[in-house]
């Protein structure tokens, strides 16, 4: 298994998920790491609500990432896990992790982070709170390289559990990174890096068992492969 040191998203994968088109010209997918953080409302906190957003590039870069103030009353702001509480969205203050200075309603988060979804494949892990959050209740699989139901990735686990793998683990196996999350709080800028990481690194084989099950990417997500640079 080709492994790649721990490093930041933008390190080059060990080959790249190229597609070959008509004319010579070579297509891959245009991708997007998405990754939120909830808190809770209702009783003892146990419905989730979007409190931030992120959206990554191929290469790690930010896309989009912003505060989402809720709508309701929060009862449990999971601020050990998210490091969100009350006045992040009052003074800007933060806690253990960066905080975004860009804060929006939901229903102007959720718009603008479709709109950049719609003509991407998503990548990202245990996506389904995300999606649910997002109103994306008929996401097509085929647009979808969800990191916690990648076969590939599972496989190169010493042992299984029941349930799918956590991020944790996939990226201790597959990155040699065991400082991931060592603070308990989640920053989802580096867990969208994350999964776009491990994305990259199986990506070959990710897209043609993707294209084996479910068919071939739509055109409309293809993006030329950039042209190497002569020295």
């Amino acid at each position: 298994v080709n492994r790649v040191p721990q490093g930041e998203a933008s390190r080059k994968p060990a080959a790249s998920s190229r597609l070959c088109a008509a004319g010579g010209r070579r297509f891959r997918p245009r991708v997007l790491a998405l990754d939120c953080e909830m808190a809770g409302t209702g009783p003892r906190g146990k419905k989730s609500v979007l409190v931030r957003l992120t959206l990554v590039g191929r290469r790690g870069s930010v896309v989009m990432d912003c505060l989402v103030r809720p709508d309701v009353e929060i009862t449990d702001w999971r601020t050990a896990i998210t490091g969100i509480d009350e006045s992040s969205f009052s003074d800007g203050s933060s806690g253990s992790i960066p905080l975004p200075s860009e804060i929006l309603s939901v229903e102007d988060a959720i718009e603008r982070a479709n709109a950049l979804l719609d003509d991407a494949v998503i990548v990202g892990h245990d996506l389904r709170h995300d999606f649910k959050q997002l109103r994306r209740f008929h996401q097509r699989r085929v647009l979808l390289r969800d990191t916690a139901f990648c076969p590939i990735l599972r496989a190169a686990l010493s042992r299984s559990r029941a349930g799918p793998p956590s991020l944790n683990a996939l990226v201790q196996e597959w990155l040699d990174d065991f400082s991931f999350r060592d603070t308990g709080t989640h920053s989802s800028i580096e867990d969208a890096r994350a999964a776009m990481l491990l994305y990259r690194l199986v990506a070959p084989q990710w897209e043609a068992y993707s294209r084996k099950k479910f068919g071939e990417l739509p055109a409309s997500v293809l993006e030329p492969v950039p042209r190497k640079r002569r020295s």
